[in-house]
């Protein structure tokens, strides 16, 4: 007949050893201490615990600090899985538009950065859309060092910061704190 299977195959689906292995890690994180401590049930030292953070609608939503009073609020930052996969799109692009005129680049460069900024631009996220301006800006210098062998000595930071001036607007927050928005009053 069928050979009896044994409990940690059935329950956990790993053999012996990689079971063993799975449950000393548990025994050893149970104190809550440590980098590999479950994060699950700890409180910071001020008594509430912090909710995990989640992804939706483009922005990573966690929690943090008021300014205001210290109590807890939740913040949206721009998902950096997103923001990197924009900024490769746009070298991508930039690529393909390598023979056009720099005014040309430098317009839809502009383009681009106020639809990022037009969606992104929220209370507390300018860190991050300030490094996707500087990304942006990064591609683009990236990209017309590849426009011929000359311009393989690339162009230099002050040139480069004075087109960024010229054709890509600076990273400002646009939108208001939702309470100001919503005019919600607790």
């Amino acid at each position: 007949g069928k050979s009896p299977k044994t409990k940690a195959t059935v329950t956990y689906g790993m053999d012996r050893n990689t079971e063993r292995a799975w449950l000393a890690k548990r025994r050893r994180n149970t104190s809550g201490r440590g980098p590999a401590a479950p994060a699950v049930g700890r409180a910071p030292s001020g008594g509430e615990s912090k909710p995990e953070t989640f992804d939706f609608l483009g922005f990573t939503h966690c929690c943090a600090k008021r300014w205001s009073d210290g109590g807890f609020t939740v913040i949206r930052t721009s998902m950096a899985k997103l923001l990197g996969a924009a900024v490769k799109k746009i070298g991508q692009t930039l690529k393909a538009m390598r023979a056009t005129t720099l005014d040309e680049q430098g317009k839809w460069l502009g383009a681009v950065e106020r639809g990022w900024l037009g969606y992104h631009a929220v209370p507390r996220n300018f860190a991050t859309i300030n490094s996707f301006r500087d990304r942006v800006i990064e591609a683009w210098r990236r990209a017309l060092r590849r426009r011929s062998q000359k311009a393989a000595r690339g162009i230099s930071w002050p040139a480069m910061r004075a087109l960024a001036a010229r054709f890509i607007p600076r990273a400002t927050i646009l939108h208001p704190y939702p309470s100001q928005r919503l005019g919600v009053t607790t």
